[in-house]
């Protein structure tokens, strides 16, 4: 298939989710991307107004008609936020721009809202919205006491000061956005974004405490996880805070390192705004800390599927009785031949309730006795196969073998699946369930 027809097809079932959308009669889903050429300009540019800016860039490439559309304001206003007059007021650079300059000068380059306290800038992709927090906009313990913290420029900030760390026994950082300045529908992460003087001691092998959450909402002990601020933390401390799920940073592009602290859902909409809370807390361990500067807290739009091979993947959000069953037929296998099989997954910041549970895993032939073992989901498990990270930025955990007799009418039906055994009876959290993998054992010579 030729690149124009591809995307060709693709126009069309861009138009098809469209005309679903504005509820249009069956009888108009019949027309071909020929007679969508011949439709106005303008009734092209809406319709491509309610796709997203990926797909109104590859469109552009389908013909001269819809290159011609998809520069039009129609499509690019519905794509840059509400208030981009207010924008564009502050700066000069923005003011001369088309709608779609615009959008891209706003995925490309952050601005100053809120007195200069937030930066708000776009995702190229899908339009999302993005925040930092200033740290002038966070509630720092001691942060008013110049013995402890100061606030100093840093021409590689994006804010007029930043807040150096002088010295505390107690380090706590909060923050609260209104989720109405973020896009609705929309999974978020949370990131404390910091660097590291050449002097800096007290966060070494130090589990912080943080929570993500709505105000007033009760937050469940699953919504709260451990960070290390110190990327060197040695396996020991890895093993022995094992149950805290502790988190790394990582170093960004523009310089600065980040720490994930934890997710949320906004759900948005009309009149449904909630205020969202992400603290930072290190209390227990009452030693001097000093040497970290704080730029503030990223809000941006969490990528839950990675790599993924499906168009959808399935989230657990809260149960109390795990399992996840599946089967196949050997005849969409090669004959003759061992096959592994693994549960494909990623793990959350809400990951919660896996420590040390035993996890039966149950491979085999539907009639015949199957393999059984234990499995846990934990990285450091005290009994059971562990999980494992692949280069694809997923892991999974072995369930077990099965050999395919295969051949001309010898065909079985495979059953797998995970459960947990004995129940326990409480709470489970922060999976990312992408699929099952059957894949040729490699055997060991």
């Amino acid at each position: 298939m030729t690149k124009t027809r591809c995307m060709h097809e693709h126009f069309r079932k861009i138009v098809q989710r469209v005309k679903k959308t504005l509820r249009l009669s069956a009888s108009d889903k019949s027309h071909g991307v020929a007679e969508l050429d011949d439709l106005p300009e303008e009734c092209v540019s809406i319709i491509v107004s309610f796709t997203s800016p990926q797909d109104a860039c590859v469109l552009a490439s389908v013909s001269k008609t819809f290159a011609s559309a998809v520069k039009s304001d129609i499509v690019w206003e519905k794509f840059i936020p509400p208030e981009y007059e207010s924008l564009i007021s502050q700066s000069r650079a923005f003011k001369f721009l088309s709608k779609k300059e615009l959008y891209f000068a706003l995925c490309d380059k952050s601005v100053l809202i809120d007195d200069g306290k937030k930066s708000l800038w776009i995702e190229k992709a899908n339009a999302k919205r993005c925040i930092m927090i200033s740290a002038m906009n966070l509630a720092i313990a001691w942060g008013n006491s110049p013995q402890s913290w100061r606030w100093i420029p840093d021409p590689q900030a994006r804010f007029e000061t930043v807040a150096e760390l002088l010295e505390v026994c107690l380090f706590e950082i909060r923050g609260r956005i209104n989720s109405r300045v973020l896009s609705p529908k929309t999974r978020y992460s949370a990131y404390i974004v910091y660097k590291k003087l050449n002097i800096c001691y007290g966060f070494e092998n130090v589990a912080v405490e943080v929570v993500v959450g709505v105000v007033g909402q009760k937050l469940e002990k699953s919504c709260r996880r451990y960070v290390c601020f110190d990327e060197t933390m040695d396996e020991q401390f890895r093993r022995r805070d094992r149950g805290k799920n502790l988190v790394k940073p990582e170093r960004r592009k523009d310089g600065w390192m980040e720490i994930k602290i934890g997710e949320f859902f906004n759900e948005g909409g009309l009149m449904n705004y909630d205020e969202i809370e992400m603290v930072a807390l290190e209390a227990k361990q009452r030693h001097w800390k000093r040497g970290l500067i704080i730029q503030g807290i990223e809000i941006r739009p969490a990528n839950i599927r990675g790599l993924s091979r499906f168009e959808n993947i399935v989230e657990l959000l809260k149960v109390r009785e795990f399992g996840i069953h599946g089967r196949m037929n050997t005849r969409d296998l090669s004959p003759r031949t061992r096959y592994s099989v693994y549960i494909v997954f990623k793990i959350t910041e809400n990951y919660f309730g896996f420590g040390d549970l035993a996890i039966e895993a149950v491979v085999g032939v539907v009639g015949h006795e199957p393999s059984r073992r234990s499995i846990c989901f934990d990285e450091f498990p005290r009994k059971g196969r562990g999980r494992r990270r692949r280069k694809d930025v997923w892991m999974e955990i072995e369930l077990g073998e099965f050999f395919n007799e295969g051949g001309l009418g010898n065909s079985d039906e495979i059953e797998m699946s995970a459960l947990e055994c004995p129940e326990q009876p409480y709470w489970k959290c922060g999976l990312i369930i992408q699929g099952i993998e059957i894949r040729p054992t490699k055997l060991q010579y």
